[in-house]
């Protein structure tokens, strides 16, 4: 780590392990407010990330409902630095990994894992998705009717419907 790296990260104080857990964790908060929690398991032959941020359902304006959703779905679409549609899908299924994501009501989560050799890469990949996404037209169009189709297959779920009038509250 450079100097630079080291004055943009504080160190948190470790989560509370118990007698049987051999990983070794490092928590630190970056400059921007992030806050992260690193777990090494060098027993694993698997790598693991996962980014949750605060702006579910409940954030979406009342005339954009499905936005946390429809941008859960944009992200998976590309980078700058990565603008093939789907180059991250392809990376993960070419090294034993895979990806999903979720919106809820407070939390959008975004996640993966893929054999340990190809981690490095792929949270590059990963962590452009935040740092700089496409959200091409074509893309746009079409998960525009992607999370159309998923709200209406969802319209006849009785737990949708009470979060629907937990958000008009």
């Amino acid at each position: 780590m450079t100097i630079e790296e080291a004055q943009t990260v504080t160190y948190l104080p470790p989560p509370i392990q118990g007698n049987a857990d051999y990983r070794n964790y490092k928590a630190l908060r970056l400059q921007n407010g992030v806050t992260a929690l690193l777990t090494q398991d060098v027993q694993s032959k698997h790598f693991a990330a996962a980014v949750s941020v605060t702006a579910g359902a409940s954030c979406d304006p009342r005339s954009l409902p499905g936005l946390a959703h429809f941008t859960e779905h944009m992200c998976f679409l590309g980078s700058k630095r990565y603008p093939e549609e789907n180059e991250y899908k392809h990376f993960l299924a070419q090294h034993g990994g895979k990806s999903n994501a979720s919106t809820s009501m407070s939390h959008t989560t975004y996640q993966f894992d893929i054999l340990a050799d190809f981690g490095e890469q792929a949270l590059d990949i990963f962590s452009n998705f935040f740092i700089s996404p496409l959200f091409t037209r074509s893309g746009t169009a079409r998960e525009v009717q992607a999370v159309d189709s998923e709200n209406s297959k969802n319209l006849v779920s009785d737990g949708r419907r009470r979060l629907q009038v937990l958000k008009a509250l």
